[in-house]
């Protein structure tokens, strides 16, 4: 049995597919009791080690999705605290196992209603929904700017090829042209986020550019304005505030216009992010004839 019974990653696990992997009544007993396994709901067990997300999405009867599946696959996921689980539609009037209440009232579970499930053998990691399916929901519900993050994640991270994504996002028009805008030299969501929203408001921007041989950075507006976006919560230490303020100076000793942004700037005050650089590309422009 313990051969047979191995998970890469923690999963969810039903008695049937237990028997079916040569385990006994008696053997799955002697596992729950040992830890390996943990019993969430009648006939439904997930294994040690699982996130405390997987745990709950399995005690209500359904699986991750949306935001709470791309967390654990590994993708940038939008700042949303709440559990996301798929349901099948049977469960339309399911109550929580925790408080019995009907499960539509909870506001810290979102219900993602489905007429079926994806068949579990399909599944590379049982109990959340498989990234690409995740992926196209975010990429027909999302605000653009936040899918587009999530696809260049995952682009970037090699999670998953652009064929793939291009495959399952067949017959959503709205995804392909998402997953067109997506660059998978993008190495922050905060990043991604920007770029999407200074181009849809007219701006030439590029991700990741090297504007001298030990200088990358995040964006370049214009061929000129570079935008560094900073989503630690500080520097961490006085050498590395050092090294930026190196940095900061060898970019406009070199003729680059300069802004640093910060994740809250950008996720919550765009409008004071777009009219600083519009005002820094307007100033430029006119002090030195930039065109």
């Amino acid at each position: 049995m313990s051969s047979s019974f191995s998970f890469s990653r923690p999963a969810v696990i039903t008695t049937r597919e237990l028997l079916e992997r040569g385990a006994s009544p008696g053997g799955i007993q002697a596992l729950t009791e040992s830890g390996r396994l943990t019993r969430v709901r009648r006939g439904v067990f997930v294994t040690a080690g699982a996130p405390n997300d997987l745990v709950r999405a399995a005690r209500i009867g359904g699986r991750l999705t949306d935001v709470s599946a791309l967390r654990l696959h590994g993708a940038w996921s939008r700042p949303d605290p709440r559990l996301h689980v798929q349901l099948p539609h049977s469960f339309g009037r399911a109550r929580d196992p925790d408080t019995g209440q009907p499960l539509r009232a909870r506001d810290d579970v979102v219900a993602h209603w489905s007429r079926a499930l994806a068949p579990r053998d399909r599944l590379a990691y049982p109990g959340v929904a498989p990234l690409a399916a995740a992926l196209r929901g975010a990429a027909t519900s999302w605000a653009p700017h936040e899918a587009v993050a999530a696809l260049d994640s995952v682009l970037h991270r090699r999670l998953i090829s652009r064929g793939e994504l291009a495959a399952t996002f067949e017959g959503s028009s709205r995804a392909q042209r998402l997953l067109a805008d997506a660059d998978r030299r993008a190495e922050s969501g905060i990043e991604s986020i920007a770029r999407v929203r200074f181009t849809a408001d007219g701006l030439e921007c590029t991700p990741q550019v090297w504007i001298a041989p030990k200088i990358r950075v995040d964006l370049l507006i214009d061929g000129w304005l570079v935008i560094e976006l900073d989503g630690r919560e500080s520097h961490g230490s006085a050498d590395a505030s050092s090294r930026d303020y190196r940095r900061d100076a060898e970019v406009v000793l070199r003729g680059f216009g300069l802004l640093h942004f910060d994740y809250h700037q950008v996720m919550s005050d765009w409008s004071t992010v777009l009219a600083a650089t519009r005002s820094v590309l307007f100033a430029g422009r006119d002090a030195f004839g930039r065109a």
